[in-house]
């Protein structure tokens, strides 16, 4: 058995906080059990303590069988550890808690990528709203545009969802109607949102 101890950085924009990881792993070995303990969870309780399991993406299954993620993970435990933290110089010292699960890979010298839920990207994202606005039906209906850029420049995209829109009126000329507005954030990696 291998066993690996691994860190989360913190979450950017946080005062200290681990939930999401995505790392990869290469020059593994077929039918050898490798054990992975991640040491820095804050969270006194985690979704992993209900049967929650980690995804994997294997290059040579998805070359191979078009498996792409997917599930998996034994011996899965969420437990407080006995290493310490404290947030800021008077707060309280606490311990962190640790997942760990086992897996045997599929493939000798394959290059898989573990994490914690389905990586939906921006790039996803995007290729998916191109899609879209590619289709005459869906257009008639939904409208993009660009709300604004986030710091790195990527465009948070408004989706204006409507009745069949009349091309003959101008769109500033439309009437008024009653609107109901969703708004959605969500943190690195967490698709489940």
């Amino acid at each position: 058995e291998e066993e690996y101890e691994l860190v989360l950085k913190n979450d950017y924009n946080t005062n200290g906080h681990t939930q999401w990881y995505y790392f990869r792993v290469a020059n593994m070995k077929k039918d050898v059990v490798y054990r992975f303990s991640i040491i820095n969870f804050y969270k006194r309780s985690s979704m992993y303590s209900r049967g929650l399991r980690p995804v994997l993406y294997s290059q040579k299954d998805a070359a191979a069988t078009q498996i792409g993620w997917h599930r998996v993970g034994d011996d899965i435990t969420y437990k407080k550890n006995d290493l310490p933290y404290q947030k800021g110089e008077n707060g309280p010292v606490k311990s962190f808690f640790s997942l760990q699960f086992s897996l045997k890979f599929p493939h000798s010298n394959d290059l898989c990528y573990m994490a914690h839920c389905y990586p939906y990207t921006y790039s996803d994202l995007q290729r998916y709203f191109t899609v879209l606005e590619s289709d005459s039906e869906v257009r008639k209906i939904c409208r993009r545009r660009i709300l604004c850029r986030s710091l790195a420049g990527n465009r948070c995209d408004l989706l204006t969802i409507t009745n069949p829109r009349d091309v003959s009126i101008a769109e500033e000329d439309e009437p008024k109607k009653p609107c109901v507005v969703l708004s959605a954030r969500i943190h690195p990696g967490e698709t489940n949102a």
